[in-house]
């Protein structure tokens, strides 16, 4: 028999799983911005997860900026709308480390021109998707 070279399997984690959900909903607009997320208790039955596990989907969800958790008694996570701020950052960062002799200014003009061209890009696709959506 021959040998075949294995490639390794990631297995989901169950907070990755329970935060991919919750993305799609957020994705799918079946949460909106300013929409707060059921309690704890009724996330943990509806996805059979454990109190961690779901304050860790909310943490993956909160650094990806879809969801504010607020603290306390009234708290809980509220559905929100990414800046711009983080994503210039990491792209920046990302061109700093794999192209070796760019200045931290250039790269932030590099990042800052790559989100212009994707706001055009998406100021052209949303006529088409309202049409559709018609």
């Amino acid at each position: 028999m021959a040998s075949e070279s294995l490639t390794p399997v990631h297995v989901p984690k169950a907070a990755e799983l329970v935060a991919d959900a919750l993305r799609g909903r957020i994705l799918r607009r079946e949460l909106l911005p300013d929409d707060r997320l059921p309690s704890e208790s009724q996330l943990m039955e509806q996805y059979g997860v454990s109190r961690p596990t779901l304050r860790e989907a909310l943490r993956l969800l909160e650094a990806q900026q879809l969801l504010l958790i607020k603290r306390g008694s009234r708290g809980g996570g509220v559905v929100r709308v990414p800046g711009r701020e983080p994503s210039i950052e990491a792209i920046t960062l990302w061109l700093l480390l794999s192209q070796p002799g760019v200045t931290r200014q250039s790269a932030e003009h590099l990042a800052a021109a790559a989100h212009e061209a994707l706001d055009l890009a998406a100021a052209s696709v949303r006529p088409a998707r309202r049409r559709r959506a018609a």
